[in-house]
Formats: C-alpha cells, structure tokens, sequence
C-alpha cells in the first residue's frame, strides 16, 4: 500500500473511530445503498473505458455487523477481485471490506462480517467510502462507485 493511501485511510478510520466513540451515534442502524459502478468513477480517469459495468445493491447493518452486497457484473473481462474502500470521490484509499468475487452474478446476496466501528463509520459517512471491482486488465479498478 503507498503512503498516501495509507494515511487517508487511517485518518478516514481514526476520525470516524473517534466520532463513533461518542454516545449520540446519529447513524442509522441500517441501510442498502444502490451502486453503479462504471469505468469513468475510477480516480485519475484510469478505468476501463468500455460500456462494461458493475451494479447492485450493497446492506450495511451495524446491528448485525454485516455488509450484505448483490452485485452483478457484464462486459469486465475476468474480474479478480472487489471492495469497498476508505475515500471520497476522486480519492483513491485502502481496503476496508472484502468481497467474495464468485458470489457476483447470483440471485442470493452475500454477506461478510465486518467490526461495528467500521459498520457505523459506512452508515454515517458514506460519501467517504467507495466500491471498487479490480480485474485482471485494471488490476487498480477497472470500475468504481461511492456508496
């Protein structure tokens, strides 16, 4: 990871870690967010520039400590691998959940267990976080979207 990445996601987790620290947490418990994510939201333009896309819709809920995503994905080559990441819009930053590629495509979503700071943090911030799809021709995101 490159410093810069390293330091903005650190002080993206730091401060919410600090702000969830307090006892009125204004964040909902809940909430699914809709992503389109296309090749022209990957910061620096260096996304895929073809019509190819990744759409779905992604649950975070801070009662359960989950992150609930169905993706579904066309015209993206093999893809290698998908997250969410720390980072406002332009901003590239560090993972900060993974999400099981294979289970893309499927009429189920899938889950993954996530802390609770980092469940609230995606609730109440969550233009500072993005979802990004890495392929094997755009191994640093071929397709990106904020939450």
């Amino acid at each position: 990871m490159d410093v810069k990445k390293f330091l903005v996601t650190g002080v993206v987790l730091g401060a919410l870690a600090l702000a969830g620290a307090s006892t009125a947490w204004a964040a909902p418990t809940n909430k699914t967010f809709v992503v389109d994510a296309t090749g022209s939201g990957v910061a620096g333009g260096m996304g895929m520039k073809t019509s190819g896309y990744a759409k779905g819709t992604v649950k975070v809920n801070a009662v359960s400590d989950t992150v609930c995503y169905r993706i579904y994905d066309r015209g993206l080559g093999v893809v290698e691998a998908a997250h969410i990441h720390a980072g406002k819009k332009g901003v590239d930053g560090g993972v900060v959940v993974t999400l099981n590629v294979k289970m893309f495509n499927r009429t189920k979503p899938a889950c993954v267990k996530v802390t609770s700071v980092v469940a609230k943090s995606l609730l109440r911030f969550p233009a500072f976080y993005y979802f990004n799809v890495h392929t094997r021709a755009f191994p640093s995101g071929a397709v990106r979207a904020q939450l």
